[in-house]
């Protein structure tokens, strides 16, 4: 079923709509939003007659996902006088993208502009990459295949895809083999990806997951769900600063399909420089069925100076004009400059 959005304007909004009158000052911003993003394997580079026939194909999109998972299966077809041993392993995007985090956080960025001072303090060598075995978990593997064979098996580590939550909206996969031809061993790897479907529940979050960077009550926490069977919802969300003790920040009782939202503020004030996890539980007001979320994560800016918003500057807005009609040019400045204030990187494929 397709989401029927929402657009709710609340007074945390309007504030940061406030200094979104201009276009942000790149200066606003720390440089490694500018430089780094995390990288992805580059796929498709084994096409020629060992490994055929990979399905799911590489690039593919809306793969279903069954009750065992996705079933990935090759044809392999060793060379003349060859065996090979071949293993099938997935990338775990949460610990890859935690780590290349831990990574941009340690780092002593300074101004965008001034890039030729601190360039060569940053920690190059040991910036998270995405090829390190560690991240690389086996699903399968099978030993001196030496004619042809068609090796398949589920994964059942595969999520639904929501829209902003990165550790789902790509799964990526790779044979990692070793060939023996006569005592001539070589050794390497194949990747591939696809797009899983889409979740059925939850198809949308915001601030994205897990490399958002946001302002503290300048912008919002937003869930888009959708039941298929028409029936209302109960939507409870939990936040947490150490993904162990949750406490809730906001409930929604007997809604419909549709996109919320609400204050980042909303409850215990939120702190600069703080990662935060949060989840929701969507309970069917019908059947009773009920779904809890994967956790997701954000982190907000280092301190104010990213962040110059907040109720003040509201009150200021009000008290120089004289009503609610003069201030009507907000909303519009809200539509088009709101997305400034949360940022994440878009993963790029090298």
């Amino acid at each position: 079923m397709k989401l029927q959005l929402i657009i709710i304007i609340s007074a945390c909004l309007l504030s940061a709509s406030y200094v979104g009158a201009v276009a942000p000052d790149m200066d606003d911003y720390p440089a490694w939003w500018f430089i780094v993003h995390p990288d992805l394997p580059a796929t498709g580079n084994c096409r020629g007659t060992t490994f055929q026939n990979v399905t799911p194909s590489d690039g593919q999109d809306d793969v279903d996902i069954g009750a065992k998972g996705v079933q990935i299966c090759a044809n392999i077809t060793p060379p003349a006088n060859c065996y090979i041993n071949v293993t099938y392993q997935w990338l775990n995007y949460t610990a890859f993208y935690n780590d290349w985090l831990d990574w941009v956080n340690a780092q002593p960025w300074g101004d965008w502009y001034d890039s030729e001072e601190w360039w060569d303090d940053i920690d190059w060598d040991n910036k998270t990459d995405c090829y390190d075995d560690a991240f690389w978990h086996n699903f399968t593997s099978t030993v001196q295949i030496s004619q042809f064979t068609q090796l398949c098996s589920y994964n059942e580590n595969v999520s639904c895809r929501i829209e902003n939550d990165y550790t789902t909206i790509w799964f990526d996969w790779r044979i990692n083999w070793e060939m023996n031809c006569s005592g001539d061993v070589t050794t390497g790897n194949c990747y591939y990806y696809f797009e899983p479907e889409e979740c059925p529940v939850i198809q949308y979050i915001s601030p994205p997951s897990p490399n958002g960077t946001v302002c503290p009550c300048c912008d919002e926490i937003c869930l888009g769900i959708a039941n298929t069977d028409g029936h209302n919802m109960n939507m409870s969300i939990y936040g947490s600063t150490d993904n162990i003790n949750f406490w809730n920040w906001t409930t929604y009782t007997n809604i419909t399909n549709g996109t919320y939202c609400f204050c980042m503020c909303h409850g215990e004030p939120m702190r600069y420089n703080q990662t935060y996890y949060w989840y929701a539980n969507i309970t069917d007001t019908t059947t009773g069925e009920y779904v809890v979320s994967n956790t997701f994560q954000f982190r907000t800016w280092p301190n104010p100076s990213y962040c110059p918003c907040g109720p003040e500057d509201l009150e200021e807005l009000i008290d120089d004009t004289d009503n609610v009609k003069d201030d009507a040019w907000i909303v519009g400045i809200v539509i088009v400059f709101s997305s400034f204030g949360i940022i994440a990187f878009v993963r790029k494929r090298k």
